[in-house]
């Protein structure tokens, strides 16, 4: 099926809110999503297996404990969102040479939205990293530095033991990602598994909702 931008970026925020995540980072997966799927990246497989993998996890499993040394989750994992979201937090930091150092990290793929901003937000030219990719970050676009043989598998990677985000020293190298401006064509398997989770936000109709005003109730009158 074909879907917009605009489509993506609001089926994601939903789906995200669905799946537990707070509102603040719900909008963040929907931003998140429309980037990667401007850039051709296809994510939203990424999305659907992390909110199936972390929906039922409480959100200290999943999260950066602390934040001195090498980012690591108590159980297991990383979340690219809420690691997404703290490097944004430290935009000024890394543009002036902080290296932030992730372990374990689901589907590293989804941080690279977040590392954009660093740059819009700083000016500075960035490359975030992770065993078999690289990508490159600056105010002249994208460039992704694979491991020859494995950039079809660059959004696929279910996790990476390791992954980096830090000032790009030196020249910008790699194939250029083009944005795309049409509309993205998303595999029929995946929105059903997205709009799952949609779901859970809708609240069901009660006799005390409808006569609240959640439908005509017993002002119906046609």
């Amino acid at each position: 099926m074909l879907c917009s931008l605009n489509e993506i970026e609001a089926q994601l925020r939903k789906a995200a809110r669905g799946a537990g995540l707070s509102w603040g980072l719900a909008e963040e997966a929907g931003k998140a999503a429309r980037w990667l799927a401007m850039h051709g990246i296809g994510c939203l497989p990424s999305f659907v297996a992390l909110f199936e993998q972390h929906s039922s996890r409480p959100y200290d499993e999943i999260s950066i404990p602390q934040e001195e040394g090498r980012w690591r989750a108590r159980g297991g994992a990383l979340c690219p969102l809420i690691a997404g979201t703290a490097i944004v937090d430290r935009a000024e930091e890394i543009a002036g040479g902080r290296n932030v150092e992730l372990a374990t990290v689901a589907w590293p793929v989804l941080l690279a939205p977040f590392a954009a901003t660093v740059v819009s937000a700083t000016g500075a030219s960035i490359v975030l990293a992770w065993p078999g990719a690289r990508f490159i970050f600056a105010d002249t676009g994208v460039r992704l530095d694979a491991t020859p043989g494995v950039t079809a598998d660059v959004a696929g990677a279910a996790s990476a033991h390791y992954a980096s985000c830090g000032r790009l020293v030196g020249t910008a190298q790699g194939a250029p990602v083009k944005s795309e401006i049409a509309g993205i064509f998303v595999d029929d398997s995946v929105w059903p598994r997205l709009d799952a989770f949609v779901q859970r936000t809708y609240v069901p109709a009660s006799e005390e909702s409808r006569l609240k005003g959640a439908g005509a109730g017993l002002l119906d009158t046609d």
